[in-house]
């Protein structure tokens, strides 16, 4: 299932492709609050970022298709956005 929040696709499933279909979403919201706080042109940003003004567009326009999770996280690490991953495996039946 799909829901929509702030033009943002939210998976509701517990698949892993929408898992990482999640992530991707969560970094590139923490990229674009990090570029809106900066007071940086898109362009500025990604120089920053070391990429194209049109690749930075599609992190804005949530293409999430455009980008692995791995290079979304390089990505955020290079304008100081931290990210943590939380593995809960209490639950894991062999």
């Amino acid at each position: 299932m799909v829901s929509e929040t702030n033009n943002k696709r939210i998976l509701t499933s517990d698949s892993p492709a929408d898992f990482a279909l999640n992530a991707k979403i969560k970094v590139m919201t923490a990229i674009i609050n990090a570029h809106k706080q900066s007071g940086n042109k898109q362009t500025e940003t990604a120089n920053i970022l070391g990429i194209s003004q049109p690749k930075f567009s599609n992190i804005v326009n949530y293409k999430t298709e455009k980008f692995s999770l791995e290079n979304l996280i390089w990505l955020s690490a290079k304008i100081g956005v931290k990210i943590s991953l939380k593995i809960n495996d209490e639950n894991v039946n062999f």
